[in-house]
Order: structure tokens, then C-alpha cells, then sequence
């Protein structure tokens, strides 16, 4: 059985400005069970509202791990889970809880938090960028054909034009793909 306390989730925003890639680090401890990249995982939120992406790694004390942690090997060291498609924000990951979770209650929490909170996959590079918008957080519409109603909602009736823009840009992607 799975056991993953999050203690708290760091957002990083690695070279804002030329190839730039966007993730968190959800820190905390292992007690029980197996964590592997490519695992789809929810985080807890200070809001309840539904948080989750794919972990593509693992590092402990600046050093990284292999792709699979066991935490009978770990004997309760902190470690950091890096997680993105999209990347939590880490304002809003609290303490408690990481579940392992099933592709298509991802998908389902990917919808919701467009329907909810599309600013969580539409936002800038963060203080050292804010000029330039994510375009990692974005691309996990790029497969769920659902999402199409929502962004073409979003695009006829959000009141930040700068927001528009991008979900129309994703709209355009969506267009010439399918």
C-alpha cells in the first residue's frame, strides 16, 4: 500500500526565458509502498480542488534517484517528487496525502481544473518571465478532445484577453491536429 505525506510542494520554473520547462517538487517522506516514473498521482490542495500530473523523477539530499523508489530503501528520508503534465502550483499543494491515481481520473482532473481554474494551465513563466506564457502546462489538452467545449467557452466568455489568447492558441493546435 502506497504511503506518500507531502510536506510541501516547491514550483519551478527552469530557464524562463530560453528553453524553459515548468514542474513541482512535491517534498515529503515515503513511508510505505513504491513511487516509479510515469506514475499519475493527485496531490492535496489547500482548496480541494483536484491536482495531479505525471512524476517523471526523484532526488534526495541534490542527489537523483533512479526511476523507481521503494520506501523500505528510502528508511524515512525526505525526498522530492518531480511532477508535471501540468505542473501543480505549488501555492495551492498542502500538506497530507499523495494518492497514486488511474490516466483517466487525470484526464477528468485536467477538465476540471480548465473548467474551474484555467489559469492554472494558462499563467506566465513565473517572476523571472512574466511577460512570456507556459507553454508546457497547456500541451496536456492537446489529447483530450473533451476539453475542446471548455476551451471554446473559455475562448467566447473569459474576461482576461491575455488568457483568451492562449486558449485560442490551443484551439488552433487541436484544429490543425485532428
Amino acid at each position: 500500500m502506497l504511503h506518500f505525506e507531502v510536506q510541501e510542494a516547491l514550483e519551478i520554473h527552469r530557464d524562463p526565458i530560453g528553453h524553459y520547462h515548468h514542474w513541482s517538487i512535491a517534498v515529503g517522506v515515503l513511508s510505505s509502498g513504491t513511487l516509479s516514473t510515469g506514475d499519475c498521482v493527485s496531490l492535496p490542495t489547500s482548496d480541494g480542488s483536484p491536482c495531479s500530473g505525471f512524476i517523471f523523477g526523484f532526488e534526495a539530499f541534490r542527489k537523483i534517484l533512479g526511476p523507481t523508489v521503494r520506501a523500505e530503501d528510502l528508511t524515512g528520508a525526505v525526498i522530492g517528487v518531480g511532477v508535471r503534465s501540468p505542473a501543480p502550483p505549488g501555492a495551492i499543494v498542502t500538506a497530507g496525502p499523495l494518492h497514486r491515481i488511474e490516466i483517466d481520473t487525470h484526464r477528468d482532473n485536467v477538465l476540471t481544473i480548465l473548467r474551474d481554474h484555467p489559469e492554472r494551465l494558462f499563467h506566465n513563466r513565473g517572476a523571472h518571465a512574466p511577460w512570456l506564457w507556459c507553454g508546457e502546462c497547456p500541451r496536456v489538452l492537446y489529447n483530450q478532445p473533451a476539453a475542446q467545449p471548455i476551451l471554446q467557452h473559455l475562448a467566447a466568455h473569459h474576461p482576461d484577453a491575455a488568457l483568451v489568447t492562449q486558449v485560442r492558441r490551443v484551439l488552433d493546435h487541436l484544429a490543425k491536429t485532428s
